[in-house]
């Protein structure tokens, strides 16, 4: 098949839609290529035309796309060496060194058993934990993974630390909570699309309170056999529903006060996304942290799947020798991009422009509510929801003219909700741009 042909577009729509399990609903339109905030796509004559990209793979592309240092830094990981010596390297005896000439070449590490130190994890553990204030970090690959790593861990706590009875631990959730998609996961989920029919549920683990509702955990942590209470400080999927401030800093003080753990998951409200590093920044003060932080996402650069679970002390120690792990989960390879991710937004500057840019933007869509395009505007830092007036369009239909006719594609999230997610990097005029295409959909579909 040549790709970049006319007849491509329909082959590769029908190539995924024959052989791949129809879990998803893409648009009909074929990306080639991305470089910062941009994508391109094929049309209909075989050109590759430029789109603006509002959606940053659901938030794992906040640096750009191919960023340029966490691309380096893969590809130092995945070097490599001279072809004048490859031969002679991959047969060295065991035991025999390296010469100066050979250390002198530079090569990489890809993959390699936690059963030995790898030198790219031990830098990357540490950057982490500094930049969020936890004391120990699990690796592992995927968001999801992270999120059942956590659910683990605060059962273990609340049998060694507790005293709740064995298998009795129960954990709180939030109505309209997205947290991935596995067995467990799915169990505490208000999502029937995401539940049905996966059962059986661990129902009887998750005790669920209204998002916001203080009144509501102070009541569910009355339960002794609860210890922890699992949150996103920002739900990204419902809709990028905001709780009331001051929600994440009570909630904090309520579970201290009831020896229940917090559990903040910032798999998309993380590394920059909501105007500061970590979205919990916003009220804990300085020195003060969750008991479990669960990132992703970005954390892979958005070339990589890299994900971590992040804890107190206490927490962390419930694992202990061969009670978990994960084949890929701090691979040299994703250390280092993790690493690098850190390393951008280490002196603030990627969270400020964040703010700032996701300032511009909701200052310019708020006018549209009173024009009667949009119902409501919300958002933290480059994390935004508007709600579409329904008796201008559906969002799914929206979306599809935005992209195929002003070249800049977003993402509906539940109900009436758009959700515009633009890589960080993105700039004050591509802000113009967005607000501009979404005002000419608006007035094309009335």
């Amino acid at each position: 098949m040549t790709v970049n042909t006319p007849t491509a577009i329909d082959e590769l729509v029908e190539a995924e839609r024959g052989y791949l399990a129809k879990n998803y609903h893409p648009l009909g339109l074929v990306v080639t290529r991305a470089l910062g905030t941009r994508l391109w796509r094929l049309d209909e004559t075989g050109h590759e035309i430029a789109m603006l990209d509002t959606l940053s793979c659901y938030g794992a592309v906040n640096f750009g796309h191919l960023n340029p240092r966490i691309v380096a830094a893969a590809m130092h990981q995945i070097e490599r060496p001279p072809e004048a010596l490859t031969e002679k390297l991959s047969t060295m005896k065991p035991g025999e060194a390296l010469s100066p000439d050979e250390a002198a070449s530079s090569w990489g590490l890809d993959s390699v058993s936690r059963g030995i130190v790898n030198n790219q994890l031990g830098p990357f553990a540490e950057a982490l934990c500094r930049i969020t204030g936890m004391d120990s970090m699990l690796p592992c690959s995927g968001g999801a993974e992270a999120v059942e790593t956590s659910i683990k861990a605060a059962r273990a706590w609340g049998y060694q630390y507790k005293g709740i009875k064995k298998d009795k631990a129960k954990i709180i959730v939030a109505h309209n909570n997205f947290h991935g998609r596995t067995s467990t996961i799915v169990s505490f989920s208000d999502s029937a699309s995401t539940r049905d029919p996966f059962g059986p549920y661990a129902e009887n683990a998750f005790v669920h309170v209204d998002f916001g509702s203080l009144e509501a955990l102070k009541q569910a942590v009355q339960d002794e056999t609860v210890c922890a209470f699992m949150v996103e400080p920002i739900q990204g999927e419902a809709g990028i529903i905001m709780p009331g401030d001051g929600y994440i800093r009570e909630a904090k003080k309520i579970c201290a006060a009831h020896n229940v753990l917090l559990i903040l998951d910032e798999i998309q409200s993380g590394l920059g996304r909501s105007g500061k590093n970590f979205a919990f920044q916003h009220e804990l003060d300085e020195g003060v942290t969750p008991d479990g932080l669960i990132l992703g996402k970005a954390l892979g650069g958005g070339i990589y799947p890299v994900s971590a679970f992040l804890a107190s002390e206490e927490l962390m120690s419930v694992y202990s020798i061969d009670t978990h792990g994960s084949t890929f989960g701090g691979n040299p390879v994703a250390s280092a991009i993790g690493l690098e991710a850190v390393r951008i937004l280490e002196d603030g500057a990627m969270s400020r422009h964040s703010q700032d840019r996701g300032n511009q933007l909701m200052d310019a869509l708020r006018p549209m509510i009173a024009q009667g395009l949009l119902t409501a505007v919300r958002g933290k830092g480059l994390w935004v929801g508007i709600d579409l007036n329904p008796d201008i369009s559906t969002p799914q239909k929206f979306c599809e003219v935005m992209a195929f006719d002003h070249h800049v594609f977003c993402k509906y999230a539940h109900g009436q909700t758009i959700r515009l997610a633009p890589p960080l990097t993105c700039t004050a005029d591509d802000i113009d741009l967005i607000v501009e295409a979404i005002d000419k959909t608006g007035q094309q579909l009335k």
